[in-house]
């Protein structure tokens, strides 16, 4: 093999090489939302009904796509600014309705501006 014919050989590698990373890795792993959801979330939800059918705080369910899995945040609606202070954090469940925690420094904006909403499951109203 000459000299030109080996460049040309190792030049075809390396294209064929930066085209497959440009198509493999930048392609994104699709999620599938889950369509149901979880016993534990409905589960919570009703507890919610009777536990606080005034809706004192305006509490909500919604479900996001975040890191590549299906997640529920229940969180309260404060933007309303009804007279009362609402002390509250996120609870974050998994796809199996389990309780989950974020990393520390991971703050319900960030979780807000990193997921995709899928829907809101439920508003206490």
């Amino acid at each position: 093999m000459t000299r030109s014919h080996l460049c040309k050989y190792i030049n075809n590698i390396i294209v064929s090489v930066v085209i497959s990373a440009f198509v493999f890795g930048c392609s994104k792993k699709q999620v599938e939302i889950q369509s149901t959801v979880p016993q534990a979330i409905n589960d919570l939800i009703e507890d919610m009904k009777i536990n606080q059918p005034d809706c004192q705080c305006h509490p909500f369910i919604s479900q996001y796509i975040w890191r590549n899995q299906n997640v529920y945040v229940v969180a309260i609606n404060d933007a309303l600014n009804i007279g009362y202070v609402c002390d509250w954090i996120p609870v974050y469940y998994d796809s199996n309705g389990q309780k989950f925690t974020v990393e520390n420094g991971y703050f319900y904006w960030d979780f807000l501006k990193d997921a995709q909403l899928v829907k809101e499951i439920w508003i206490c109203e």
